[in-house]
């Protein structure tokens, strides 16, 4: 029983650490595209940078090197 339970425990503090990691990360990037009119190029860059960091705490490098990429560009104006 005790192993089920540690197997269990295991399995819920993962999916805790993906929720709270891939879809923050998820969830802000989503409003950054569809509120980027609206927003400073200085938000966009703290907010791409913070994502960044959600994504590499995780091990998705990929999407990690994407966000820093892209507030890079937008810091130097190339949006």
């Amino acid at each position: 029983m005790e192993i089920s339970r540690k197997k269990l425990r295991e399995e819920v503090l993962n999916r805790i650490k993906y929720v709270k990691n891939c879809v923050l990360a998820r969830e802000l990037c989503l409003l950054i595209r569809t509120n980027r009119a609206v927003l400073e190029p200085k938000d966009v860059q703290e907010i791409c940078l913070y994502i960044s960091g959600l994504c590499k705490e995780e091990g998705c490098e990929e999407p990690s090197e994407l966000c820093r990429k892209a507030a890079e560009a937008v810091g130097a104006g190339d949006e």
